[in-house]
């Protein structure tokens, strides 16, 4: 899962469309970046048809995040 999660292939979409990995280091800190609707879209922020959508793999990892995280 975190050779998925640090792939520079997850489809954001918010503020522009761009592809990055969700688990990085910067400035030798370890940085998350999940955000559901950048990558999803919601309600209010539809994700436009046009975009890549996350693939199989990347939505176990996002499921898997979520379960994880209340924990």
């Amino acid at each position: 899962m975190i050779r998925t999660l640090a792939k520079s292939d997850w489809p954001f979409a918010i503020p522009k469309f761009q592809c990055r990995p969700v688990v990085f280091y910067h400035n030798s800190k370890l940085i998350m970046n999940f955000g559901h609707t950048p990558l999803l879209g919601n309600a209010t922020h539809p994700r436009p048809s046009s975009l890549p959508q996350v693939n199989e793999r990347q939505r176990e990892a996002l499921d898997a995040i979520e379960r994880i995280i209340p924990r």
